[in-house]
């Protein structure tokens, strides 16, 4: 997983998955990563919980699947 993935995540409820988000720092402890994500609950400015775009830090046991984009993905 890299910068700017998106990834699938789910709690064990849909194989397929239950959200989306983006992939703002890859892990580092081997159990988590940071994401940044909309219409989810998580911190916001000030250190307030709110729900809206967010930034998060997910387990990694909750990836359902991780995709990455290529450039020819951006062609018409």
């Amino acid at each position: 997983m890299r910068k700017g993935d998106i990834v699938v995540v789910t709690r064990g409820k849909k194989r397929w998955g239950d959200h989306i988000t983006i992939c703002l720092e890859p892990p580092r402890d081997g159990e988590t990563y940071r994401t940044i994500e909309g219409n989810a609950r998580g911190m916001g400015k000030g250190g307030k919980r709110y729900e809206g775009v967010v930034k998060n830090r997910r387990r990694l046991e909750d990836v359902a699947f991780v995709y990455r984009l290529k450039a020819e993905d951006f062609d018409e």
